[in-house]
This record gives structure tokens, sequence and C-alpha cells, in this order.
């Protein structure tokens, strides 16, 4: 009889006890697929070395954890110290497959404990920011936090980027149908950042699905950029209807194998169109990015990507505000001296999400890169997981073309 994934979990921690790499891949599939931050393992041998580095981390440490199952899910945030070094936010995901662990990612920065212990900040693209990045599945390191200018007219486009820059920002996100791609060229140019401090994000619109028809967007895209490549290219939409998703990722895949992207991904994919797309592919998506904030958590869908190595990118990452006003995220602002954004937005980072705020107002778009000098409690991760009640604020892909 498969062993429930409660039972699996409590002999992995059985297992994590005794130190042996080997003992403790037995708990994997042969094909798991093992998250770091450093990279994407595979396969049994990738998870003794991604575990083993980790012991090797911390060795003989104190650890405590917190599991939350959702069926063959496991979202664990955890700690653990030595004498010398912490961990004090480990957000860990399992997803668990015929009495074993098919897929885990792993999150977390180790700090020197000094009396009062900094934060370490991971190796971040631009020598200004100290903004933590997530290494995706090709290698490439995207920031974890973005400036997106979703209905940002393109007048007020260029100024409102070039305050993102000026703030610390250097991930910038927008979208051939955002009609803004030209002046955030603008403001890139202006503001004297070498290119490869910056990475930039666009997407391509429906109409534009299809091989020949996507690698003219792209054309059209790079011009009114004013760029040489973009750091990653997305299909904005699966449009199923269309039934044209596999015939665009070739163009996409061409497009990275001739260096004019860096990154291919997709946006508001849901499982079935992951696999489907997958399938016969030559590269997996390094990112999906889809809505996602407090009132609509994508359990499953971040369950698939944590499967297939995918990072989770999260568009509305507020809900349009609709959740700001929720007591659990207002009292959880009051006692941190925050705003209910800036909680939700940490809330997002401590669960490993790439987040993609916007505002054009130069003090909020400060405000919400703001949010690295405190972390959630367990408590306060759980209130915030109560607030799960399907918002969408946007389509549903399934019925989106």
């Amino acid at each position: 009889m498969s062993r429930t994934p409660q039972e699996v979990f409590a002999d992995h921690g059985n297992r994590l006890g005794t130190g042996d790499l080997d003992l403790i891949s037995r708990n994997y599939t042969e094909d798991a697929v093992f998250l770091t931050p450093e990279g994407t393992l595979t396969g049994r041998e990738g998870v003794r070395r991604g575990i083993g580095a980790l012991l090797a981390d911390l060795p003989g440490a104190d650890w405590q954890s917190t599991p939350q199952f959702a069926g063959d899910v496991l979202f664990l945030r955890w700690s653990a110290a030595t004498d010398t070094h912490e961990v004090a936010d480990g957000v860990d995901t399992f997803v668990f497959r015929d009495g074993l662990i098919s897929a885990q990612t792993v999150h977390y920065t180790l700090t020197a404990r000094t009396p009062r212990t900094a934060r370490k900040v991971t190796r971040t693209m631009a020598s200004n920011s100290n903004i933590p990045t997530v290494t995706l599945n090709n290698g490439v390191e995207i920031p974890q936090l973005g400036f997106g200018v979703f209905q940002v007219p393109d007048e007020e486009t260029t100024a409102a980027v070039a305050s993102a820059l000026e703030a610390g920002y250097r991930s910038i996100d927008t979208a051939a149908i955002y009609g803004n791609e030209a002046g955030v060229g603008k403001a890139l140019t202006a503001s004297g950042i070498a290119r490869e401090d910056l990475f930039v994000t666009t997407k391509l619109w429906n109409a534009d699905q299809g091989y020949d028809a996507a690698l003219r967007a792209f054309d059209d895209s790079l011009a009114k950029l004013g760029l040489d490549y973009v750091d990653m290219y997305l299909i904005h939409w699966p449009t199923p209807a269309r039934d044209q998703y596999k015939d665009t990722w070739k163009a996409i895949e061409k497009l990275v194998a001739g260096g004019r992207v860096r990154t291919a991904g997709v946006s508001n994919f849901q499982p079935d169109h992951l696999k489907r797309l997958i399938d016969g592919a030559e590269l997996v998506p390094a990112v999906n990015q889809v809505e996602l904030h407090p009132g609509l958590q994508q359990s499953e869908l971040r369950a698939a990507h944590a499967e297939l190595g995918i990072a989770t990118e999260a568009w509305s990452p507020l809900a349009q505000g609709a959740v700001l006003g929720d007591e659990a995220v207002t009292a959880i602002a009051d006692r941190h001296g925050k705003s209910p954004a800036q909680v939700v937005l940490r809330w997002h980072l401590e669960l490993g999400n790439i987040v993609i705020p916007k505002s054009v107002t130069p003090a909020r778009i400060r405000q919400n890169l703001d949010v690295f000098d405190f972390a959630l409690t367990d408590d306060e991760m759980a209130a915030i997981a109560g607030l799960d009640r399907d918002l969408r604020a946007g389509p549903h892909p399934d019925q989106f073309n």
C-alpha cells in the first residue's frame, strides 16, 4: 500500500537526521526534480548533491519546521541554527507521487549569527540594488522583485520606469499588448545603466501566435524597446481555442537558440497547457507568470511548477487592492509598521514567488521595494494562507481566447 504524504515526510525527517545521503535519496523518485537557488538538479544523484550542500551549510543544526499539507503537496516553512550560522526564512515545496517525493523546491538564505543578525542578500544583478535573485532552470538569474507597466499609458511609462530604475529596480516587465514598449525602451536608454545589469521581459500577444507571426511580432517588440535582445519572452496567454501555442513555442526556441532571447517562458498557462507544451519541446519554460495573490493562491499550479522545474511569477500580486483591507493583512501591517501592500509583497517573497507590482507614483514605487527589512512569522503566513478564496481579477486561462 502506498504511503501517504504525511508518512513519507515523517520518514524523510528521520532519514535526514542520519545524514546518510544514499538513505535520504531513497524517499525520492528516480526522476525527482530538486530545485535550489543555484539551479535545478535531477534524479536521486541530484537529490544527494542538493541535500548534501544544505547539510554542509548547517552541520549539526537545530531544525524547526511548520508543515502545511494540501493533498499531494506540502508547503514547509523551516528555520535552522548552528553556533555560527542560521536560516530564518526557509521555504520548501514538496510534491508526492506513489509514496515518494517527486519534486522539491528549496529556498533559504544562510546568515552568520551576530548579536543583531543581518539577513544575507543573494547576489543581485546590479551593485546598487538589494533585491535577491531567483536562479531559473536555464541558469539565468532574475530579480525576485520587478516593476510592471500593465495599463500604464506609453506617455507615462518612461517617467514611471525611470523612477523605478532610480529606486533600485532592475527587472522591467512589459508586453506588446500594453502599448508601452517604446516608453520602456526610452527609459532604459536614458538611464545609463549597463545592459547586463537589466532584466527586460516582454510578451507575445494572442493575435500573433503561430511560428512565422511570432517571429515577426518579436522583431517589432525588439525594435520598440530599442534592444538587441530581451532577457525573457513570454507567450502571454495559451488561448486554447486557437491551438497555436506549440508552434509559437518553436519560434521562441529559435529566438533563444539565436541569442535574441535569453529565457523562454509563458504566462497564464494551466497544468494541462504546460504538459502539452513541454511534450516534444526542446525547452521547458523557465517561468510561468500567472495571477497570484492571497485571494488566489494557485496551490495546484504552484505544485505543477515545482514538479516541472518552472519558477512562479505573480502578476496582480496585490489583487488590484482587493486583499489590502482584509483584517489579517492590516493587523500584520500594524505589527510590523508596514503598509498592507508591503505585507502582501513580503508574503510573495517568502513563498519564493517572483513578483512584479506596478505603480506610477514615485513614493509608492519606492515603498514597494522597501520589503527586505522584515520577515513574517509562521502564524502570519498561515493567516494570509487563510485568505485563499478563488478571487480572480482577470479571466480564467481556459476561457480566454
